[in-house]
């Protein structure tokens, strides 16, 4: 269990049982959110605490052509060797814990949300403070797979199959989120379960930041029929339905004179950031440079190394005299791998040109990239 003011909740649940949806709206509710598993991806690139221990125990046969390790080759190693995946766990579980530890001490968030399939069964569970189970029916989750995946069924049935029963973790949970339901219901679920079991912590209703006459908040410091409003003023709800958004993507309430004025809506994978959109889609003059500022501070708090604007957001860094603090760059001229794979999710194309900053270097990594 972690010291200080914070509050780290372990989360953990099956595969397609809403995990990742769930430490979404935490994170849009003003928790910091850290998936062991991009963690443990960031531990095996080159310069990454595990990677030359790994090397050291498997091999250099298991390097891909651009010196970082081929995972794919790795797991078929390891696959039905329980030696070797033990051996393997016994290399990257420490490195996982020990960046968690780092993330969960630089940031300010009073809250932290740990997504980790195996929370319990790892050194993880101990950090936490309280631990969250997301839930879903057998048919639920195979359906998901089917649906979001493009799992065949015998492929869907097989992975379900393959993890240990859910009830063991239900019955060690203290808290459990059902999320068969809408996404609305999911997040009526985490709103109260924040204000019943975390209201000890004082610093977790936030005040808002602000800029110049702009204030960022979360959207949980939000009334939800506030939210609501503003989202289907400015675009259509069957379009992009805000709950299902606050579950996939990163959204920051903006208010001029204490009014709900504009809303940006960013995506981070990997502690990579980018804008999707805003709202209203045609921003004032005035409304840019709040937009930019809430992005960086935002990106910033959740840790985020490198923020990163497409070609037709361009207008966005003239309007705000912002250019010169972005670089443009390839993929291919981004040397860190989960940056490169950040603008792959963009455009598959690695000659596609961005607009990049970068805001820190990676935590998991002895090499500075610039």
């Amino acid at each position: 269990m972690m010291t200080d003011s914070k509050t780290i909740i372990g989360l953990t649940g099956n595969i397609a049982t809403g995990k990742s949806v769930v430490r979404r709206m935490l994170e849009n509710s003003g928790a910091l959110g850290i998936d062991a598993d991009i963690i443990t991806h960031r531990t095996l690139y080159a310069g990454g605490p595990a990677y030359q221990p790994v090397l050291d125990a498997f091999g250099n046969g298991i390097l891909g052509s651009d010196g970082e390790i081929d995972r794919r080759e790795l797991g078929q190693i390891v696959f039905n060797h329980p030696k070797k995946l033990q051996l393997l766990e016994s290399i990257i579980h420490p490195a996982v814990s020990e960046s968690i530890k780092k993330r969960i001490q630089k940031t300010t968030s009073p809250i932290v949300v740990i997504e980790a399939i195996k929370l319990l069964e790892s050194s993880l569970a101990p950090l936490c403070d309280t631990l969250w189970v997301s839930h879903a029916s057998y048919n639920h989750q195979l359906e998901r797979l089917l649906q979001t995946r493009g799992m065949s069924t015998v492929e869907a049935q097989q992975r379900i199959k393959s993890q240990p029963p859910q009830r063991e973790k239900l019955k060690a949970a203290n808290l459990v989120i059902n999320t068969e339901g809408t996404f609305e219901n999911t997040w009526d679920q985490l709103c109260k379960a924040l204000n019943d079991t975390i209201q000890d912590n004082k610093n977790f209703n936030l005040m808002p930041l602000n800029i110049n006459d702009w204030q960022i908040c979360t959207a949980q410091n939000m009334p939800k029929t506030t939210l609501a409003h503003f989202w289907n003023m400015h675009l259509e709800p069957a379009t992009m339905p805000l709950f299902e958004v606050l579950a996939f993507h990163m959204i920051v309430p903006l208010l001029a004179n204490s009014v709900l004025s504009a809303m940006l809506i960013w995506d981070s994978w990997s502690y990579t950031g980018t804008i999707k959109m805003t709202l209203p889609q045609k921003l004032s003059p005035e409304e840019i440079p709040a937009i930019l500022d809430a992005f960086h501070h935002s990106a910033h708090r959740h840790q985020c190394e490198l923020l990163v604007l497409t070609e037709k957001q361009k207008g966005l860094l003239k309007a705000s005299q912002d250019m010169l603090s972005f670089k443009k760059r390839t993929a291919r001229q981004l040397k860190y791998p989960a940056w490169r794979q950040a603008l792959h999710r963009i455009d598959s194309d690695p000659d596609t040109s961005f607009w990049t900053k970068i805001l820190m270097q990676p935590l998991e990594s002895d090499i500075t990239f610039t």
